[in-house]
Order: structure tokens, then sequence, then C-alpha cells
């Protein structure tokens, strides 16, 4: 939904002290520039873990470990899904979310296109977010491109594919619907590029 979704980390000196490790996510607003203290993890999450964002709108969180004085031997083999509260009503039950029927496999720069929905009324915008390349931590390659939607019938979108490479570079992305109690849809896998 364009928040930030910090995980692990640790609080103490150098990059892999399991004793300051911090299990809390924290979630970042850019529309309130705040943060907001999340569910805990229940391992540690430093050094050599991955967030990684998933099609259905969850956070995989996994690994942590070796490096920093941490043998290969003690390095966390687990895995835990984060739910975000955007998949939620405010009862605590799932959220209903939007569909795509269909939309283009390929996306070229510049290119309109078409977006097929049950939910055209309720799509306040969509967006393309690359598919994650995470590496000692960090999610080097996570990038958002916002797709401004408009509805030319009650199950169909139309919106621009990014301009140039600057904006989003080629490769596989994640395309997905938002409605507006900002419920994301189950991501469309697309490849933009020339």
């Amino acid at each position: 939904d364009g928040s930030v979704l910090v995980t692990g980390g640790t609080r103490g000196a150098g990059f892999n002290n399991q004793a300051a490790a911090v299990r809390a996510a924290e979630l970042w607003n850019p529309k309130t520039e705040s943060w907001t203290t999340m569910a805990s993890e229940s391992r540690n999450r430093t050094y050599h873990s991955s967030a990684i964002l998933l099609p259905n709108g969850r956070v995989l969180s996994t690994g942590s470990g070796e490096g920093g004085g941490i043998a290969f031997a003690n390095s966390e083999l687990s895995a835990q899904v984060f739910t975000p509260p955007y998949l939620f009503k405010a009862d605590g039950s799932l959220a209903p979310r939007p569909s795509i029927t269909s939309a283009p496999s390929r996306l070229s720069y510049g290119q309109s296109f078409t977006i097929q929905t049950p939910n055209a009324g309720s799509i306040s915008r969509g967006t393309l977010i690359r598919l994650s390349s995470v590496t000692h931590g960090f999610n080097q390659s996570q990038l958002i491109f916002l797709l401004a939607v408009k509805a030319t019938n009650s199950t169909t979108l139309t919106t621009v594919a990014p301009a140039r490479g600057a904006l989003a570079p080629p490769g596989p992305y994640m395309l997905f619907l938002i409605n507006g109690a900002g419920v994301p849809s189950v991501a469309k896998m697309v490849t933009v590029g020339p």
C-alpha cells in the first residue's frame, strides 16, 4: 500500500549483535511521516536475514546468522509470515480484497493498458512493485511505481506503464490493485521493459 515495513536488525554494536537484536517490526507511513510498532518475531533476524513481499500482500521474514562472530552452525534457519494491518477490517476479521481477472503479462515503457476486475468502481489506485533481491539483510531492489487508474466501465480499468527504465528498471513486477479502504488485491506478475 506504499507503507514501508522494517524488520530485524540490532541496537547493539556491530552488524550481527544477537544480544541486542530487534524483534519488533515497524511500519513507516509516508503520508503521516510516522512509525508504528508492529508484532514481534519469535526469532532474531539480523545479518543474512530476508524480508520479502509476497504476491498475496504478506511479508516472508526468514534467516539470520553467520558472520560477525556467529558460526554457520548457529544460524537461524526459520521463517515467519507477517500479515500487514491492511489485510484486516477494524474488527480483526479479514478484509474483502479486490481481484484482478486479467492484465497483460508484458508491459512496454509508456504503454497504455487495461486491467480487468469485477471491482473497478472501488479501486483507488494501482502499484507495480519490483520483485525482491535481498542480500545481507537489505532489500536493495524493492521499488514501487504508483499507477493512476481510471474505471472505463464496471469491470475495466485503464492506466499507463512507467515511461522509462529510470522509473522502473526492466524486469518482473507484481501488479496490485488497491481499493478505497487501502486493501490490495493478490498480485498479478508482469514483466516491464523495452
